[in-house]
């Protein structure tokens, strides 16, 4: 059927499918999401269920930043969609860090930083379109939770943003997730209210306990170490029954493994690390691998040390 396409649609279709791929939405969903009747439809089915909604915005809004004649297509056609407004939103967050781009902010340019600011502008205008037509959907929380931070939000006012998230879904794991990053010594926090909100996440859920695993990694990043704080070696245990059970189909579940396949192997414990590497396979695409700037030889070498280290393989 994409034969049947112009150009310019195929391009975009491919560019949903590429990214939906890379955050783990099945591709059979998006196959025939060619029309704006279809996108609303698609978005609409994840109402409800947060996790879903954030992992599939997640995908669409970074395919728009890259083409967003289907997204302005969807939005002429139905205007006050609360869907199209949501993706637009979560779009314009994309566009803005490609514009900034991923360097050190000493080598961007006063140039790429005013159109980075003015695009997280029209961003936050979007953020509260979308939370306006869906005032119970916590997802556009989720959007503005990065724009604070892009906008260089201070604590007390990144906290405003933050209780009206929470005060939709406490648990939310993407919400969560962009937070801690917030709370990083690396943007606006520090090393120990990253910890802070690392521990008091992973007592309100078990879905939450590996923000614990993400807390060492940054730490760790710091120069701090780590990977052997009783917070982390207290927390595996709890972490791996919820990935053997009602985590088992998370769509965090991949990342988690690799987070949990690296802190097992700096605690020791090789056989356990050797099957969480048996579920990730052959794929370097956790976070924790990213940070060394060759995600696959870091993955490579944490497979290596695990597997040299367990009795069984």
């Amino acid at each position: 059927m994409l034969w049947l396409l112009k150009s310019r649609q195929r391009k975009a279709v491919f560019a949903v499918m590429k990214e939906a791929k890379r955050r783990g939405v099945s591709i059979d969903e998006l196959n025939n999401v060619l029309t704006p009747e279809e996108f609303a439809a698609l978005l609409a089915t994840t109402r409800g269920n947060w996790a879903r909604r954030d992992q599939v915005t997640g995908a669409l809004g970074e395919a728009a930043a890259k083409d967003d004649a289907w997204l302005r297509a969807w939005r002429k056609a139905r205007p006050g969609d609360p869907g199209a407004a949501l993706v637009n939103a979560e779009s314009l967050v994309h566009v803005a860090w490609e514009v900034r781009s991923a360097l050190q902010a000493k080598h961007v340019t006063q140039e790429q930083f005013a159109a980075f600011f003015r695009v997280l502008e029209q961003a936050e205008e979007a953020v509260h379109e979308a939370a306006a037509l869906a005032p119970e959907d916590p997802t556009p929380w989720v959007t503005a939770l990065a724009i604070a931070m892009g906008r260089q939000y201070e604590n007390d006012r990144y906290r405003e943003v933050w209780a009206e998230l929470a005060a939709r879904d406490p648990r939310h794991r993407g919400g969560h997730s962009r937070a801690l990053q917030y709370w990083c010594a690396k943007w606006f926090g520090s090393n120990e209210l990253m910890w802070e909100f690392a521990g008091t996440a992973a007592a309100k859920a078990p879905n939450l306990a590996p923000l614990l695993l993400v807390a060492a990694h940054e730490a760790e990043f710091q120069d701090v170490p780590a990977w052997r704080d009783p917070r982390v070696s207290g927390a595996l245990d709890g972490i791996l029954a919820w990935l053997d059970g009602e985590g088992r189909d998370s769509p965090e579940t991949r990342g988690d493994r690799a987070y949990v396949a690296k802190a097992l192997v700096e605690n020791g414990r090789f056989d356990e690390a050797v099957e969480q590497f048996r579920h990730l396979g052959t794929r370097a695409d956790g976070g924790v691998w990213s940070y060394s700037g060759d995600p696959r030889s870091e993955f490579l070498a944490t497979r290596y040390a695990a597997c040299a280290g367990a009795t069984r393989v």
